[in-house]
């Protein structure tokens, strides 16, 4: 897993700094999805409001960090699939205090937020996926959930619930 032991980058200003005895316990492709995934992050910061989910800062990210390395859903979501297997399907999108480093299933919110964005990008296409980031990271509205649902209507012509249960049944039908 590419997350695991990472390189533990950390932000200062506009660069990555990257840690690199544990960058070196990573394979090349792990090593290319954490510094794919961090420069995202920087690479983005001008459209990452305050009131922007972790869940999407974090999936577009790993969309990002993921995109065309190879891997398969099931290796990139294991914790999830260990999860749903189980009989414990998500229910609903991380919030912000499940990527928190104290966090239980921390990797399992960096799983379900890849997989929403990945859909996103699958069902209306990769510029679109951008499109409701920047619309989501630059909202004038004065809540998460208001910014998730102007940008759901405004940019995929569907309700934000409606997103979230498509969400849900693709998490299902993918990791069983």
């Amino acid at each position: 897993r590419p997350r695991t032991g990472g390189c533990q980058p950390t932000e200062r200003g506009d660069r990555v700094i990257v840690h690199p005895v544990n960058c070196d316990r990573l394979s090349e492709v792990g090593r290319r999805v954490v510094l794919r995934h961090e420069v995202t992050h920087v690479a983005s910061r001008s459209v990452t409001g305050a009131i922007m989910p972790s869940w999407l800062v974090e999936g577009f990210a790993d969309y990002v960090g993921y995109l065309d390395v190879g891997l398969p859903v099931p290796v990139v979501a294991h914790e999830l699939v260990v999860d749903v297997k189980a009989g414990h399907d998500p229910q609903a999108l991380p919030t912000d205090a499940d990527f928190l480093s104290t966090a239980k299933n921390l990797a399992q919110s960096y799983e379900m937020s890849w997989l929403a964005c990945r859909l996103i990008a699958r069902t209306y296409g990769q510029r679109t996926l951008v499109k409701f980031y920047r619309s989501v990271g630059t909202s004038s509205r004065s809540t998460e959930a208001a910014a998730l649902e102007d940008a759901s209507h405004r940019v995929l012509g569907t309700s934000f619930e409606a997103l979230a249960t498509r969400w849900r049944a693709d998490v299902k039908a993918e990791l069983q």
